[in-house]
């Protein structure tokens, strides 16, 4: 995928736009539309991608993501009058045509630039979701707009305007795991919004922006009418429609990250061909969820690759996750660096994966709590009344800190909405690109030809419009993937469950009430008998308790804080974080340690940077 930089007025200086050269193959193109200077980062190849010019009216278009389109619509793009990639030649053709026709063909995780010399305008969109960002400097004067905010930063600082670090967003990341939208760790460097068309025009050298949202999910009344069968036969429809329009044969061959769950599952079964298909799985050993995506290959007759990690994985890749995502997170999800030449060695022209789905269609933004029946919880959830914490674990901070992130949260919930749980879930999950497992997918988003299939525009049409009690049913989804990956794949077991795709909610209950059971017994046998644990688990994803605790390179990278470093930790926790040894902090809280290291992380880059 790619980066974007746009602004007015003196272009950035090279040193500023090579600031998004993440990767050694990666190209950046400059244009100069008029008043307005454009710089495009890229990994993928000028055919498909490189900005469209029509040389009729003389409006330019560019793209920074990747947009989706069916198969038959990338054939047409090579019978179109316009100069450029295909991808933005039939993005440019229906802008020409009207704003309703472009809306409707923009698919997937981008953001577009569209200039028209007539108008002396610049637009740009953004996605529905808000999975591509885009950062602007609010205040400067003049316009400048960046999709990492690091870089960004960057920029105002070599124009001698370098913004102050925001603490009340540092506090956010530490107590929820995320920053709130729009806020960045720079002061006045802020996100602009999910589905919007921005129009930038200068008139006597002032700058003028006008925002109209194009589309919001708290308008769509959800559909009562659609029985469940008809739910999961559309569902089905929605992820075989997305994974067919990422596999198309025009993006070379696909790759996919595979776990032993349902949403990645989905997409192989319902790609154009899965035996094309290179999945791979990332694990620290031959595991439960390895054995389950080797068997879902299988009987996919596709290609399979195990990537196992090294035991300091994340620590080794911490440092430059932490530059390429721009740290408003935890490198707790820096699954990926260290394996990217292994990812471009199967040779995918697009890699895929099934992120977001347990965010659209799953519920996860809700505040919501098992039915019980007979002291088992079943796979069916019920709302609960509003609470901050709804996914990652919440934490504590000192008085002062906490009431910065409370107010924070309150105005980015105010009272009136929060009986609302669709209104609650839509505030929480866009913009998508500050989710709380964000930092891998911008990782993935700034070095490889990623695309996240569940973003597609149908899947993202459901989400707008199921009832959230549905979204609450694990079942629904689970038959859904039934449906696309068929008879052979469902009798393969959803690892997350221990079950087939096809089980009803008293078997899934009871399969996991057991497994829960077992796993209890082996860490008290483990700890009765005095025998180590160590980082594997049956999942994707290490014991990070385990790690925190014994990690040489984690003790490195977490040594010898600065004098500035110590005294804020200190006071937004009211104690000093390094008076508590490593294996305590992995027994007691890693989610909050990972938190702690990885901002202590990006303190340090960026006093280097400047």
């Amino acid at each position: 995928m790619s980066d974007l930089l746009v602004g007015n007025a003196a272009p950035p200086a090279r040193a500023i736009s090579d600031g998004l050269r993440f990767t050694d193959d990666t190209l950046i193109t400059p244009l100069k539309w008029g008043a307005f200077s454009v710089a495009l980062a890229r990994v993928e190849g000028a055919d498909l991608w490189a900005p469209a010019l029509d040389p009729v009216t003389g409006i330019s278009l560019g793209l920074a993501g990747r947009a989706a389109f069916d198969e038959e619509l990338w054939r047409e793009a090579d019978t179109l009058p316009f100069q450029g990639g295909r991808a933005c030649k039939l993005l440019l053709r229906a802008w020409l045509h009207g704003e309703h026709e472009f809306l409707d063909l923009l698919n997937g995780v981008c953001a577009v630039v569209v200039f028209d010399p007539g108008e002396k305008a610049l637009h740009l969109i953004t996605d529905r979701l808000g999975a591509f960002p885009v950062y602007r400097a609010e205040s400067c004067s003049n316009l400048r707009l960046c999709s990492h905010p690091d870089v960004l930063a960057d920029w105002l600082a070599a124009e001698g305007h370098p913004p102050e670090l925001d603490l009340d967003t540092i506090a956010e990341c530490l107590a929820t795991g995320s920053g709130v939208h729009p806020y960045s760790y720079h002061r006045n460097v802020r996100q602009l919004d999910p589905a919007c068309r921005y129009t930038f025009t200068l008139k006597d050298d002032i700058l003028h922006t006008r925002q109209e949202v194009y589309w919001d999910p708290r308008r769509i009344p959800h559909d009562e009418n659609m029985s469940v069968p008809e739910w999961i036969e559309g569902i089905a429809d929605a992820l075989r429609l997305a994974a067919r329009r990422r596999t198309a044969e025009i993006l070379g061959k696909p790759g996919l990250l595979l776990s032993g769950g349902l949403d990645s599952r989905a997409i192989l079964f319902g790609a154009r061909d899965p035996r094309l298909v290179e999945c791979a799985t990332f694990c620290d050993s031959e595991n439960a969820e390895a054995s389950t995506a080797r068997q879902l290959a299988a009987v996919a007759e596709a290609p399979y690759h195990l990537l196992l990690r090294d035991p300091e994985h994340y620590a080794k890749g911490a440092m430059a996750s932490v530059r390429i995502s721009g740290g408003m997170w935890s490198i707790q999800d820096a699954h990926y660096h260290g394996l990217i030449e292994e990812l471009k060695g199967l040779g995918a022209g697009v890699v895929l994966t099934g992120c977001y789905a347990d965010y659209l269609l799953k519920g996860l933004a809700f505040n919501k709590e098992p039915v019980s029946l007979f002291g088992m919880a079943l796979p069916i959830y019920k709302q609960r009344g509003y609470d901050p914490c709804f996914y990652q674990p919440h934490f504590v901070l000192a008085a002062e800190w906490n009431a910065r992130v409370a107010a924070r949260l309150a105005g980015r919930f105010p009272a009136a909405l929060r009986n609302d749980c669709s209104a609650v879930e839509d505030l929480r999950i866009r913009p998508l690109s500050r989710e709380a497992d964000a930092m891998g997918r911008h990782y993935l988003m700034r070095t490889l030809p990623w695309e996240p299939v569940m973003a597609d525009k149908g899947i993202v049409d459901l989400y707008a419009r199921m009832p959230p009690s549905l979204k609450n049913d694990f079942c629904v989804y689970s038959r859904a993937v039934g449906r696309v990956v068929g008879k052979p794949g469902r009798h393969v077991l959803n690892n997350n469950y221990g079950t087939r795709l096809d089980a009803g909610p008293l078997r899934v209950a009871a399969t996991e009430t057991i497994r829960r059971l077992e796993r209890k017994w082996r860490t008290f046998n483990d700890r009765r008998t005095g025998r180590a644990s160590n980082t594997t688990t049956a999942g994707s994803w290490p014991e990070f308790s385990f790690y925190v605790a014994r990690s040489p390179l984690i003790a490195e990278l977490w040594s010898s804080p600065s004098p500035f470093i110590r005294e804020l930790f200190t006071a937004m926790l009211g104690r000093d974080p390094w008076g508590t040894p490593l294996p305590s902090w992995g027994s007691e809280a890693p989610d909050l340690f990972l938190r702690l290291l990885t901002v202590k992380l990006w303190l340090e880059l960026r006093q280097r940077a400047l």
